[in-house]
Protein backbone atom coordinates (compact mmCIF):
# COMPACT_ATOMS: atom_id res chain seq x y z
CA UNK A 1 0.00 0.00 0.00
CA UNK A 2 1.26 3.48 -0.85
CA UNK A 3 -0.41 6.71 0.39
CA UNK A 4 -0.12 10.15 -1.19
CA UNK A 5 -1.17 13.16 0.93
CA UNK A 6 -1.86 16.75 -0.12
CA UNK A 7 -0.68 19.96 1.56
CA UNK A 8 -1.78 23.41 0.36
CA UNK A 9 0.26 26.21 1.95
CA UNK A 10 -2.94 28.24 2.47
CA UNK A 11 -5.05 25.21 3.45
CA UNK A 12 -7.09 25.17 0.24
CA UNK A 13 -9.73 22.39 0.42
CA UNK A 14 -9.51 21.72 -3.34
CA UNK A 15 -9.28 18.16 -4.66
CA UNK A 16 -6.71 17.12 -7.27
CA UNK A 17 -6.06 13.93 -9.24
CA UNK A 18 -2.96 11.97 -8.22
CA UNK A 19 -1.10 9.36 -10.31
CA UNK A 20 1.57 6.99 -9.01
CA UNK A 21 4.46 5.49 -10.99
CA UNK A 22 6.80 2.91 -9.42
CA UNK A 23 10.17 1.57 -10.53
CA UNK A 24 8.80 -1.98 -10.06
CA UNK A 25 5.26 -3.30 -9.80
CA UNK A 26 1.87 -1.94 -10.90
CA UNK A 27 -0.08 0.66 -8.88
CA UNK A 28 -3.84 0.32 -8.64
CA UNK A 29 -5.88 2.30 -9.34
CA UNK A 30 -4.06 4.21 -12.08
CA UNK A 31 -5.14 7.51 -10.49
CA UNK A 32 -7.07 8.65 -7.42
CA UNK A 33 -8.47 11.91 -5.98
CA UNK A 34 -6.68 13.60 -3.08
CA UNK A 35 -7.21 16.64 -0.86
CA UNK A 36 -5.79 17.89 2.43
CA UNK A 37 -8.44 16.00 4.33
CA UNK A 38 -8.49 12.87 2.17
CA UNK A 39 -5.23 11.31 0.81
CA UNK A 40 -5.00 9.00 -2.23
CA UNK A 41 -4.22 5.32 -1.53
CA UNK A 42 -2.67 2.89 -4.05
CA UNK A 43 -2.07 -0.86 -3.97
CA UNK A 44 1.23 -1.67 -5.70
CA UNK A 45 1.49 -5.26 -6.96
CA UNK A 46 4.88 -6.84 -7.63
CA UNK A 47 6.98 -4.26 -5.77
CA UNK A 48 9.58 -4.90 -3.10
CA UNK A 49 10.59 -2.73 -0.11
CA UNK A 50 13.29 -0.92 -2.14
CA UNK A 51 10.94 0.01 -4.99
CA UNK A 52 10.67 3.81 -5.50
CA UNK A 53 7.30 5.32 -6.33
CA UNK A 54 6.75 8.86 -7.66
CA UNK A 55 3.50 10.75 -7.17
CA UNK A 56 2.27 13.53 -9.49
CA UNK A 57 -0.95 15.51 -9.67
CA UNK A 58 -3.28 16.94 -12.31
CA UNK A 59 -6.08 19.45 -12.05
CA UNK A 60 -4.15 21.78 -9.76
CA UNK A 61 -5.99 25.10 -9.20
CA UNK A 62 -4.38 28.27 -10.62
CA UNK A 63 -1.97 30.34 -8.52
CA UNK A 64 -0.20 27.32 -7.07
CA UNK A 65 3.20 25.73 -7.59
CA UNK A 66 3.29 21.95 -7.27
CA UNK A 67 6.06 19.92 -5.69
CA UNK A 68 5.79 16.19 -6.61
CA UNK A 69 6.88 13.64 -4.03
CA UNK A 70 8.49 10.22 -3.98
CA UNK A 71 9.39 7.48 -1.50
CA UNK A 72 10.29 3.80 -1.35
CA UNK A 73 7.73 1.13 -0.64
CA UNK A 74 9.41 0.55 2.72
CA UNK A 75 8.35 4.13 3.66
CA UNK A 76 5.01 3.74 1.94
CA UNK A 77 3.91 7.40 1.76
CA UNK A 78 4.78 10.91 0.58
CA UNK A 79 3.16 14.36 0.44
CA UNK A 80 2.63 16.62 -2.56
CA UNK A 81 2.99 20.27 -1.50
CA UNK A 82 1.17 23.08 -3.29
CA UNK A 83 2.55 26.54 -2.56
CA UNK A 84 0.12 29.39 -3.11
CA UNK A 85 1.46 32.28 -5.23
CA UNK A 86 0.15 35.82 -4.65
CA UNK A 87 0.95 39.31 -5.90
CA UNK A 88 1.65 42.19 -3.50
CA UNK A 89 1.58 45.66 -5.11
CA UNK A 90 3.05 48.74 -3.42
CA UNK A 91 2.13 52.16 -4.85
CA UNK A 92 3.48 55.67 -4.14
CA UNK A 93 1.61 58.94 -3.62
CA UNK A 94 3.31 62.32 -3.23
CA UNK A 95 1.31 65.30 -1.90
CA UNK A 96 1.65 67.47 -3.94
CA UNK A 97 2.53 65.31 -6.95
CA UNK A 98 6.21 64.57 -7.49
CA UNK A 99 7.91 62.37 -10.08
CA UNK A 100 10.69 61.38 -7.67
CA UNK A 101 11.57 57.67 -7.32
CA UNK A 102 12.00 55.95 -3.96
CA UNK A 103 13.41 52.64 -2.76
CA UNK A 104 11.05 50.15 -1.12
CA UNK A 105 11.28 46.69 0.33
CA UNK A 106 8.60 44.12 1.11
CA UNK A 107 8.12 41.44 3.74
CA UNK A 108 5.25 39.07 4.53
CA UNK A 109 4.29 37.23 7.69
CA UNK A 110 4.72 33.96 5.75
CA UNK A 111 5.99 32.93 2.34
CA UNK A 112 8.95 34.08 0.28
CA UNK A 113 8.91 37.57 -1.28
CA UNK A 114 10.61 38.17 -4.62
CA UNK A 115 12.43 40.44 -5.31
CA UNK A 116 13.25 41.69 -1.80
CA UNK A 117 13.27 45.36 -2.88
CA UNK A 118 12.46 47.60 -5.83
CA UNK A 119 12.22 51.23 -7.05
CA UNK A 120 8.82 52.88 -7.43
CA UNK A 121 7.42 56.33 -8.23
CA UNK A 122 4.02 57.94 -8.42
CA UNK A 123 2.11 56.18 -11.18
CA UNK A 124 4.69 53.37 -11.35
CA UNK A 125 4.01 50.87 -8.56
CA UNK A 126 5.85 47.60 -8.09
CA UNK A 127 4.30 44.14 -7.77
CA UNK A 128 6.13 41.58 -5.64
CA UNK A 129 5.59 37.82 -5.86
CA UNK A 130 4.81 35.98 -2.64
CA UNK A 131 5.22 32.18 -2.80
CA UNK A 132 4.16 29.64 -0.20
CA UNK A 133 2.26 31.98 2.09
CA UNK A 134 -0.22 30.76 4.68
CA UNK A 135 -3.87 31.80 4.98
CA UNK A 136 -4.26 35.29 6.43
CA UNK A 137 -0.71 36.36 5.56
CA UNK A 138 0.00 40.08 5.98
CA UNK A 139 2.50 41.87 3.73
CA UNK A 140 4.28 45.15 4.45
CA UNK A 141 5.79 47.72 2.09
CA UNK A 142 8.79 49.52 3.58
CA UNK A 143 10.11 52.88 2.32
CA UNK A 144 13.75 53.68 3.08
CA UNK A 145 14.96 56.33 3.09
CA UNK A 146 12.07 58.82 3.24
CA UNK A 147 12.69 61.62 0.69
CA UNK A 148 14.16 64.77 2.23
CA UNK A 149 11.58 67.40 3.09
CA UNK A 150 8.68 64.94 3.17
CA UNK A 151 6.64 63.38 5.97
CA UNK A 152 5.86 59.70 5.34
CA UNK A 153 2.82 57.73 6.47
CA UNK A 154 5.40 55.04 7.16
CA UNK A 155 5.14 51.43 6.12
CA UNK A 156 1.91 50.25 4.50
CA UNK A 157 0.34 46.83 5.07
CA UNK A 158 -2.29 44.61 3.47
CA UNK A 159 -3.70 41.11 3.96
CA UNK A 160 -3.53 38.67 1.02
CA UNK A 161 -7.05 37.91 -0.14
CA UNK A 162 -7.76 35.82 -3.28
CA UNK A 163 -4.05 35.71 -4.15
CA UNK A 164 -3.59 39.50 -4.15
CA UNK A 165 -2.81 42.41 -1.83
CA UNK A 166 -1.92 46.08 -2.31
CA UNK A 167 -1.19 49.22 -0.32
CA UNK A 168 0.06 52.80 -0.82
CA UNK A 169 2.81 54.76 0.92
CA UNK A 170 1.99 58.49 1.08
CA UNK A 171 4.62 61.25 1.31
CA UNK A 172 3.41 64.75 2.21
CA UNK A 173 5.62 67.79 1.71
CA UNK A 174 6.57 69.11 5.13
CA UNK A 175 5.86 72.66 6.38
CA UNK A 176 9.06 74.59 7.24
CA UNK A 177 9.30 75.72 10.85
CA UNK A 178 8.72 79.49 11.22
CA UNK A 179 11.79 81.65 11.90
CA UNK A 180 11.52 83.27 15.36
CA UNK A 181 11.25 87.10 15.32
CA UNK A 182 14.18 88.82 17.04
CA UNK A 183 13.32 90.37 20.41
CA UNK A 184 14.29 93.87 21.58
CA UNK A 185 18.00 94.43 22.07
CA UNK A 186 19.06 95.20 25.64
CA UNK A 187 22.39 96.91 26.24
CA UNK A 188 24.86 95.07 28.48
CA UNK A 189 24.55 96.12 32.13
CA UNK A 190 21.29 97.98 31.64
CA UNK A 191 18.24 97.39 33.81
CA UNK A 192 14.63 98.39 33.66
CA UNK A 193 13.76 100.61 36.64
CA UNK A 194 10.74 99.70 38.66
CA UNK A 195 9.16 102.45 40.75
CA UNK A 196 8.48 101.72 44.41
CA UNK A 197 5.33 102.72 46.28
CA UNK A 198 5.35 105.89 48.38
CA UNK A 199 5.48 105.16 52.10
CA UNK A 200 4.76 107.62 54.90
CA UNK A 201 4.92 110.73 52.72
CA UNK A 202 8.30 109.78 51.20
CA UNK A 203 8.68 108.39 47.65
CA UNK A 204 11.54 106.01 46.83
CA UNK A 205 12.49 105.37 43.18
CA UNK A 206 15.40 103.07 42.22
CA UNK A 207 17.88 104.67 39.87
CA UNK A 208 20.13 102.53 37.61
CA UNK A 209 23.62 103.29 36.48
CA UNK A 210 25.78 102.02 39.31
CA UNK A 211 26.13 99.60 42.16
CA UNK A 212 26.03 100.43 45.86
CA UNK A 213 29.47 101.03 47.25
CA UNK A 214 31.03 101.49 43.81
CA UNK A 215 33.56 104.09 42.71
CA UNK A 216 31.16 105.69 40.23
CA UNK A 217 30.89 109.46 40.40
CA UNK A 218 27.74 110.77 42.05
CA UNK A 219 25.47 113.12 40.16
CA UNK A 220 22.89 115.21 41.91
CA UNK A 221 19.54 115.96 40.40
CA UNK A 222 16.98 118.31 41.74
CA UNK A 223 13.45 117.30 41.00
CA UNK A 224 10.38 119.26 41.81
CA UNK A 225 7.26 117.09 42.02
CA UNK A 226 3.95 118.47 43.26
CA UNK A 227 5.66 120.94 45.53
CA UNK A 228 8.18 118.45 46.89
CA UNK A 229 11.93 118.90 46.64
CA UNK A 230 14.12 115.85 46.56
CA UNK A 231 17.70 114.93 45.86
CA UNK A 232 18.57 112.03 43.57
CA UNK A 233 21.89 110.22 43.93
CA UNK A 234 22.93 108.01 40.97
CA UNK A 235 24.33 105.46 43.40
CA UNK A 236 21.38 105.47 45.81
CA UNK A 237 17.65 106.31 45.95
CA UNK A 238 15.43 109.36 45.81
CA UNK A 239 14.16 110.53 49.19
CA UNK A 240 11.93 113.49 49.66
CA UNK A 241 12.87 115.30 52.88
CA UNK A 242 10.36 118.06 53.30
CA UNK A 243 7.27 119.61 51.89
CA UNK A 244 7.46 123.23 50.71
CA UNK A 245 4.68 125.25 52.23
CA UNK A 246 2.79 127.32 49.77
Amino acid sequence: MFTVSKDFSDNNPATVTVTLNCSQGTPSPASAPASESSPATFLVTGANPGTTCNANEAGLPPNYVSTPCSATMSVGSCTIVNNAVASFTVAKDFVPNNAQSVQIGATCSSGVVSPPNATISEGNPWTFTVTGYQAGATCTGIESPVPAGYISTGNCTAVIVSFTASCTIVNTLGTPSPTPSPGPTQLPGSTTPTPNTAVGGNVVLPVGGGESGGDCCTSLFVIVLVGLVGVVSAGGALAFSRRIQS
